[in-house]
């Protein structure tokens, strides 16, 4: 077929979905298969079919292109006659259909007018196959048609024949024809002939990062890998004087295409590897296509990835797609794993130093778990007189200094406690000291100097954090300070990315400017700070903050309505793009009755009939009558408004028509106490009321109870339903917040969920929804369904955690 046909190669982008990997070069010189470039295919087609005559038009950045095919030498097309031309744009055309247009190729018309070949074939440089291109010729000349079009499995594939001067016509006609590309003949195929040419061989067509991903691990499948790496038409490309690849001792490579000089430690599994790829000792790499000169760091675990080029992976790092959308890394991107990851969580409560609620368990807890996933994590604390002696003994003195402050001058000191690989972190000052940790009319003012001290010792100390996380109103104006006042005078924050987490948006930190000693001496108050001509610790935080969280998914979307948001609605909604629901999560080595020593008798799913025996304790404990037929409804709460008491007050008489006995452990409001205590005496067989946090133990409530009643008007996220479903205690919850997340309505029918809901914040719907879930703890059959399915419930701490790292090194990985 030597000189009957001109290849033209077709190198404009499809499809906006490769954009990842076409940021800096175009389609045809998109890497395949460890060694290779998509171009490749179309160029070794061509030169085993006896073509001598090959021309590419690229767009994009083709420069990579350029560099790949030079003078086409690698492919016997560096000649004197005919040869290998690249005709990159002259100007912008429009790219129609995203395919080679007759108006893109009439700027190089002169190359077809002089042209001797009577035919052409037009390839697009993004179809992987072997084509006999003599035989697709032939056939178009045997057919005596205006078009042939390769087709593969009953596809169309974007190959075709057709003569020259067809071609030469159709492209200086393009201003008045209703064709702009043959694609669009083709279609159209208005009056003329079109020959369909079948091909049996593998063919795929690269349009998208599945089909590029899917492609690759093709080529690890025999059947398909023979039937384009023939040995008597080899797929062409660029060689490269390079080593053969290394494998250690603890090298451990299954079914992987691995290109020359990669050093190979860790294990791979149905990879490509393309050249100089380093996988590093105990990672694990699995159905990757790694492009060349990527680092894979030590004991990371790397699943369904594509990388481009000169991308680190840092040790410990964990990365996971889905066999339909693979993860793609960007060229030159650094990942940074766990180990790599440096917190600082900066907070106002932390068990087992101080708590007055539940935001002392997630600094601790949240802590505990990014340690266990290898982040290093420090904790900034204020000190306070309450510190127990116990913990105050054992500081270190780490830091004095004097903080500068406009004005001020501001000493302070700074202690250490370690524990557990955590460094806790105290700042003491004077204003700040106090007894306790709120309720100050001052606390504004005190939690802006805590805010700025906080900044002040992690600058001075020279800690270098990736990450300062803050949490609720207190730690508010920890990302302004950091963004506005210390990232303008040094640098040691040009890399630290700010989290801030919403545990209640009801507490927001208002003040009048004069109340406050910092921001007071500004020469203009800024906008981020204020709100309705008062200073909004919360709302600073969220339009600061690089990202910001709240603690369930459900309050995430709640709180950008005016109803939940309580006046930040249009601030959150502005960062809707940066604020992600996170679900906190409980520690089951707390809150387990398999291991809890303070509960009367520990029980499993498998000897839960023990539960009843603490049920039959408690009510003994608490002067009740001795039933363990009876339904007991427990509470562990505040005694406030936003918990939902109000429904109770109006429908508690009714609910005592019930045969049922009440549990109530908390304190809060007088209005509530008294009421709930009045009720105590009126009812003294059915209801306990138990004021005060240590008036009674919470987890023998949890243990004894058969419901755990939470009726609140919000919820961010609730840690007592949590508490409840693992000891087999079946919440009615109204579906809110956390609240929604955590509780499955029972479904009777299907005998599928783990609790009871209701969804609107009214009394008698509440009542119903008590009286429904009362009705089925007669039933067995129903019930211990609902028991089991409580307790097999897994709400800890490990996959909020994965969820927190997962915002964390997105934000690291932004630069």
């Amino acid at each position: 077929m030597k000189n009957k046909a001109l290849c033209v190669i077709d190198g404009t982008n499809t499809s906006q979905s490769l954009q990842n990997l076409l940021n800096q070069r175009c389609v045809a010189a998109l890497p395949f298969a460890g060694r290779y470039r998509l171009v490749d295919f179309a160029l070794s087609n061509a030169v085993h079919s006896g073509i001598t005559n090959v021309s590419i038009f690229p767009d994009g950045d083709y420069h990579s292109l350029s560099d790949h095919i030079r003078s086409g030498k690698f492919w016997g097309l560096d000649r004197k006659v005919d040869g290998l031309f690249l005709l990159p744009p002259k100007k912008e055309v429009s790219a129609i259909a995203n395919t080679l247009t007759f108006a893109r190729m009439r700027e190089y018309i002169e190359y077809f007018l002089r042209s001797r070949q009577k035919y052409v074939v037009l390839y697009h440089a993004n179809i992987i196959t072997t084509i006999p291109f003599e035989e697709l010729v032939q056939s178009h000349i045997d057919s005596k048609s205006d078009v042939t079009q390769v087709h593969y499995r009953n596809k169309p594939v974007n190959i075709f024949v057709l003569s020259r001067e067809y071609l030469i016509d159709l492209i200086l006609k393009y201003e008045i024809s209703p064709y702009q590309t043959v694609l669009d003949l083709v279609e159209m195929n208005d009056g003329i002939k079109i020959n369909r040419y079948e091909h049996r061989i593998y063919t795929r067509t690269i349009d998208s990062i599945l089909s590029y991903y899917r492609a690759n691990l093709d080529m690890l499948h025999y059947e398909y890998g023979f039937q384009i790496f023939l040995l008597e038409r080899p797929v062409l490309t660029k060689t490269k004087d390079e080593s053969p690849t290394f494998y250690t001792k603890q090298a451990d490579v299954t079914n992987s295409m691995i290109a020359n000089g990669c050093r190979i430690e860790g294990k791979v599994e149905n990879c490509v590897l393309f050249r100089d790829v380093t996988i590093k000792r105990g990672a694990i790499v699995r159905n990757s296509v790694i492009l060349p000169r990527t680092v894979i760091g030590e004991n990371s675990i790397i699943e369904q990835v594509i990388t481009d080029k000169h991308v680190y992976i840092s040790d410990g790092a964990r990365l996971s797609g889905q066999e339909y959308t693979p993860i793609v890394i960007g060229k030159g991107q650094r990942v940074i794993g766990n180990k790599g990851i440096s917190v600082a969580q900066i907070s106002t409560e932390c068990v087992p130093f101080y708590k007055t609620g539940g935001l002392a368990d997630v600094t601790f807890e949240l802590t505990q778990e990014l340690i266990n996933q290898g982040l290093n994590v420090d904790v900034i604390l204020p000190l306070f007189n309450s510190l127990s002696d116990r913990y105050q003994e054992n500081l270190s003195h780490e830091l004095r200094s004097v903080a500068v402050i406009g004005k001020l001058d501001v000493p302070y000191d700074v202690y250490r406690y370690t524990k557990d690989g955590i460094n806790y972190y105290f700042i003491s000052c004077g204003e700040l000291t106090r007894e306790k940790l709120y309720g100050y009319r001052d606390d504004c003012q005190r939690y802006e100097l805590y805010c700025y001290l906080a900044l002040d010792f992690i600058e001075k100390s020279g800690h270098k954090y990736d990450i300062i996380h803050s949490h609720d109103w207190l730690t508010g104006l920890v990302p302004y300070f950091m963004k506005n006042v210390f990232a303008k005078r040094s640098n040691h924050f040009m890399f630290t990315k700010t989290v801030f987490t919403i545990h209640n948006i009801h507490y927001q930190g208002i003040c009048d400017v004069s109340d406050l000693a910092i921001i007071s001496q500004f020469d203009s108050i800024p906008n981020e700070v204020m709100l309705f001509e008062k200073v909004n610790f919360m709302k600073t935080a969220i339009v600061t903050s690089d990202e910001v969280t709240t603690v369930s998914e459900t309050y995430c979307n709640e709180i950008c309505y005016p109803y939940f948001a309580e006046g930040l609605d249009r601030f959150i909604v502005a960062r809707k793009d940066h604020l992600h629901g996170i679900l906190n999560g409980i520690n089951y080595n707390y809150n387990n009755p398999a291991t809890d020593l303070s509960i009367y008798k520990r029980y499993t799913p498998k000897t839960v009939e023990n539960k009843k025996e603490n049920k039959c304790q408690m009510q003994r404990e608490l002067g009740l009558p001795v039933n363990p037929n009876v339904p007991v409804i427990g509470m562990v709460s505040r005694l406030v408004e936003q918990k939902g008491f109000d429904l109770i007050l109006k429908v508690f008489e009714e609910l005592m028509n019930e045969n049922v006995q009440f549990v109530l452990l908390g304190d809060g409001d007088y209005k509530y106490t008294s009421f709930f205590k009045a009720m105590a005496q009126k009812y003294p067989n059915k209801v306990s009321v138990n004021i005060g946090f240590y008036s009674y133990n919470s987890q023998m409530i949890y243990a004894g109870s058969d419901l755990f009643l939470m009726p609140s008007r919000f919820e961010p996220c609730g840690i007592s339903q949590m508490i409840a479903l693992k000891y087999g205690t079946i919440p009615v919850v109204r579906e809110t917040g956390g609240l929604k997340d955590t509780i499955i309505p029972y479904n009777e029918f299907i005998q599928h969920g783990n609790g009871f809901g209701f969804a609107h914040y009214n009394a008698h719907d509440m009542l119903f929804t008590l009286k429904r879930a009362i009705n089925f703890y007669h039933m067995p059959e129903h019930w211990d369904k609902l028991v089991q399915s409580a307790m097999s419930q897994d709400l800890s701490w490990k996959n909020s955690t994965e969820k927190y790292i997962n915002l964390y090194r997105n934000l690291i990985n932004e630069e």
